[in-house]
């Protein structure tokens, strides 16, 4: 609500400040007088033009052609699940494999020859 008004009251000013500085161009402005005599007989003629589109809508044919879709290929949901549920478990396989591998290298590393640590932060 506070930029609704907000974005009133500026757009009032801004409507108000235009006509102070261009006061003189609109008291001046005289070519749209000539045009206030056509004004009724466009107004009719669109009239009528649309009257006549609403009447001729009912005699015409009642269907409007729409073509058919082409048959696209229905993709098969379970094995799409099947192969990213695959491709889940053998990455996550890969990283436990990784991880296990990492943590043996750091439990039988040892700095002077000493024995093997039993904590991983005595390695770091």
């Amino acid at each position: 609500m506070v930029l609704l008004a907000i974005s009133l009251a500026l757009l009032i000013g801004g409507m108000y400040h235009h006509y102070n500085l261009f006061k003189d161009e609109y008291r001046n402005a005289t070519w749209y007088e000539t045009l206030k005599a056509y004004a009724p007989g466009i107004m009719y003629g669109i009239l009528i033009i649309f009257l006549l589109g609403y009447v001729l809508s009912f005699f015409g044919g009642g269907g409007v052609p729409v073509p058919n879709s082409p048959e696209l290929p229905t993709p098969n949901i379970i094995e799409s699940v099947k192969s990213v549920a695959n491709a889940a478990t053998n990455t996550a396989n890969s990283i436990k494999s990784n991880l296990n591998s990492f943590f043996k290298n750091v439990n039988s590393r040892n700095r002077n020859g000493s024995k093997v640590r039993s904590s991983f932060f005595e390695e770091i």
